[in-house]
């Protein structure tokens, strides 16, 4: 194998170019997040919960980083702090790389450089554009990462504050840094002049900074060194203590890349030495990772596994992180290469050598899902890794060990009579067991199919009794309650899920994840329920228990508030002041701006008054609806908050549910409110304990009532209910100021929620009684059209 292609496996926690710790992106546009019940990609956060041996269900879809992690804990060998502390760096770095993406939407680094640049030379958007492209193409050319392009934007902006933008200091410093960028200077010709003896001391220690910078871009790993090497003996240079790491990694980028700078022996030595006299805990793991780099080149794969895997799998040093990168690397790489089925000329590495690496490989593969497979391609996926399935139970009743059985009972239907013995396993787990909650999940699973109701109910009790319980494992423990649920109140307290994570993108990191990776008990980031679940309440949960259920003191207030607010205005839209005045206390203490008007509307003298009221109540509270939104309704937006995607007020849900066709889901682009589990098992389980819903548990009365509601509600469609009062009341109180703004609101409602001929019907109406009557207004203008 050529020292390039080897080189390449050992890319696992830094960049391997001139650059400094990564930053932090910001976001710059429209975001729309949706709810994570299960987070399948990565635990829970903060990362260190599950590196310290919180470990939860273990899902067989996390990255394998984690799955190393998960092994050991199973195997009752914990990480010490220096593990904790050098695994947690590699999923930082890892998650670091993609932060853009974290944010909601992509930063650019070399865009944050440029726009400070283009303040200082006064450019326009035409010529700052025509600056971007060529800058970001020699970028990417010479690996120019981006915490490069933050460093720079941050020691500009210093001497920005420290000279002043139109200094020339500043624009010498620019001159120097173009170079580096490669802006506006032929690539093989961009090392920035030295400056002369009269020049200011910060910007000349900037320049030899730069000139080593360029050399190193460049590939002239010997030149820069040298510099570096100058540049520590300089003390007053503010890149002095730099230096070292940075002439580190001139050799060993030499090294790895066949230059003639210094050899591998060269390199270790000196990054050896480094490490010994090293006391920083963050640079000591850079100097592991360039020694790992290192051995990574001169090794082949296979003995590279031989010799990582075994050391990963029980207690370890500080290099444990990048021990642990290096090995996950590696399997990518094989499952990628050596044993794809397209191309058998590939040696396959046996991972059977190794029972961590035949753990994961047998644990993951028979979840290997793909959403966008057809029907036909799932069936000999699943055909194809059935074997795997038998090969967990064989390897589970021959070792009897932890990571085993986690495999064995994920995999194998414990309700099947010949798995009786890994169900006892499961079913007789201690609780201080590593494995106890992923076993006890599927074991429960089972309890309920066999119908061993009362058994089942009490495990999970006992299991959502623990206080520090992932949220991920809390929900999927508290949707198996559901389903053994005796009465409907447990079951709606059951239904009402804590998300882990709310996230604008396909990573399913949270917004923000830096700051709660400092925390020290799991985020929650917000609270709600499953689309699914949210359906079926809408349908046959009668008002009576949503009242019920909204005073719950046992509940989360952000659950208080959302079933407060649904119920008030489902009272209103069912013509029940009644009902409403029971919540009307509560709405108001959680919505304050809207206090004057709920109040005005329990005091309205008819119903005719009471729907204007409404109306103007409406106005204001833009996300108000009588249905329960599963996830993060209106993309994230709050109720008081006017969404610009129309996701505004409410339309009437179908009395009967429409079977979807095939080829729906790609009719058109909608963010969805809740991700999927990513797991097509776990995501089949979570739909059984969802789909008997609330109305097995409610009474004939109530199921009665639920229906009746549901009538009334598909027939007081929004512009009907608000049309017919603010077109009488408009019509009754012409001088009444809020009356044109009202029938406004009438005429944008198809809109601003969605449309419909009910909808249209009014909005025609409410403009032709606009433009007639209120035909000087302001909201006559602004009312072009009807919808």
């Amino acid at each position: 194998m050529n020292k390039k292609l080897k080189a390449a496996i050992s890319i696992t926690l830094a960049s391997l170019f001139l650059s400094f710790p990564a930053f932090k992106a910001e976001a710059c546009g429209p975001v729309f997040p949706s709810a994570v019940i299960i987070n399948w990609t990565h635990p829970d956060m903060p990362l260190k919960l599950f590196a310290q041996g919180n470990i939860g269900v273990v899902q067989p879809s996390w990255a394998r980083s984690y799955m190393c992690v998960a092994y050991r804990y199973l195997n009752d060998a914990p990480l010490n702090e220096k593990e904790q502390a050098s695994i947690i760096r590699l999923w930082h770095k890892r998650l670091g790389e993609v932060d853009f993406f974290a944010e909601g939407t992509y930063t650019d680094p070399l865009d944050k450089y440029l726009k400070v640049r283009a303040k200082v030379m006064g450019l326009t958007d035409k010529e700052y554009y025509q600056v971007y492209s060529p800058a970001s193409s020699y970028g990417v050319e010479q690996k120019i990462v981006g915490s490069s392009y933050e460093t720079a934007r941050k020691t500009l902006e210093e001497r920005i504050q420290k000279f002043g933008i139109k200094s020339p200091q500043v624009k010498e410093w620019i001159n120097g840094q173009d170079h580096v960028f490669g802006i506006g200077f032929d690539k093989e010709k961009s090392i920035p002049p030295e400056l002369g003896a009269d020049a200011d001391s910060l910007i000349k220690a900037d320049r030899a900074y730069q000139i080593a910078a360029a050399n190193f871009y460049l590939k002239k790993y010997g030149e820069a060194a040298k510099i570096f090497e100058q540049i520590e003996k300089d003390k007053n240079s503010p890149w002095s203590k730099w230096a070292p790491y940075l002439i580190a990694r001139c050799k060993v980028n030499s090294a790895c890349n066949g230059d003639n700078y210094a050899s591998f022996a060269d390199a270790k030595s000196f990054v050896q030495g480094l490490l010994n006299s090293e006391t920083n805990k963050d640079k000591r793991q850079d100097y592991v990772d360039f020694l790992g780099r290192l051995e990574a080149t001169e090794a082949s794969p296979a003995d590279m596994l031989d010799k990582l895997t075994p050391a990963i799998s029980k207690e370890h040093s500080e290099s444990y992180g990048h021990d642990v990168g290096d090995v996950t690397v590696l399997m990518d790489k094989i499952y990628f290469d050596g044993n794809s089925e397209d191309d058998k000329s590939k040696t396959a590495y046996d991972f059977s050598k190794h029972d961590l690496l035949d753990w994961i490989d047998t644990f993951q593969k028979p979840f290997d899902y793909y959403y966008y497979s057809s029907v036909e391609e799932k069936k000999k996926q699943h055909e194809k890794y059935a074997a795997s399935a038998k090969k967990a139970i064989s390897k589970w009743r021959k070792t009897k060990s932890n990571p085993w059985l986690v495999a064995a009972v994920s995999s194998n239907s414990l309700s099947n009579p010949s798995n009786k013995d890994l169900l006892d396993a499961a079913l007789n787990l201690p609780t201080s067991n590593p494995a106890y909650l992923t076993a006890n999940f599927y074991a429960v699973d089972a309890l309920i199919a066999q119908k061993k109701t009362a058994e089942a109910k009490k495990r999970i009790q006992s299991i959502l009794a623990i206080k520090e319980l992932p949220p991920t494992t809390r929900n999927m423990y508290k949707a198996q309650l559901m389903a053994v649920a005796s009465s409907s109140s447990e079951y709606l307290q059951a239904s009402c899920f804590n998300f882990p994570t709310e996230s604008d993108n396909n990573l399913y990191l949270p917004q923000g994840w830096i700051k709660i990776e400092k925390q020290n008990n799991f985020n929650i980031a917000s609270s709600g329920w499953d689309g699914m679940v949210a359906d079926d309440l809408n349908r046959n949960l009668p008002l009576s228990k949503l009242i019920e259920l909204s005073k719950d003191a046992s509940l989360p207030i952000d659950f208080r508030k959302k079933l407060t607010a649904c119920a008030w205005v489902k009272a209103q839209t069912l013509n029940s002041p009644d009902s409403a005045k029971q919540v009307s206390n509560n709405f108001q203490t959680y919505f304050p701006a809207l206090a004057s008007l709920i109040k005005a509307c329990d005091q309205a003298a008819n119903a005719t008054t009471r729907q204007f009221l409404l109306a103007k109540l409406m106005n204001k509270a833009f996300g108000a609806t009588p249905y329960l939104q599963g996830g993060v309704p209106r993309m994230g937006s709050s109720m008081l908050e006017f969404n610009w995607y129309h996701n505004n007020y409410w339309l009437p849900i179908p009395l009967k549910v429409e079977a979807k066709k095939q080829g729906d889901e790609e009719g058109g682009w909608e963010w969805p409110q809740v991700v999927a589990p990513g797991n097509e098992t776990i995501d089949t389980m979570m739909r059984s304990y969802y789909k008997p819903g609330v109305s097995r548990l409610l009474s004939a009365q109530e199921k009665s009532a639920a229906a009746k509601e549901l009538q009334t509600m598909f027939a007081n469609h929004p512009s009907r209910l608000l049309g017919d009062a603010v077109i009488s009341y408009s019509q009754s109180n012409p001088k009444d100021p809020d009356a044109p703004e009202l029938l406004h609101l009438v005429v944008k409602l198809p809109k601003w929620s969605g449309s419909s001929p009910i909808g249209s019907e009014y909005s025609k109406k409410a403009y032709k009684i606009l433009h007639s009557n209120f035909k000087g207004s302001k909201w006559a203008k602004k009312a072009t059209c009807w919808y």
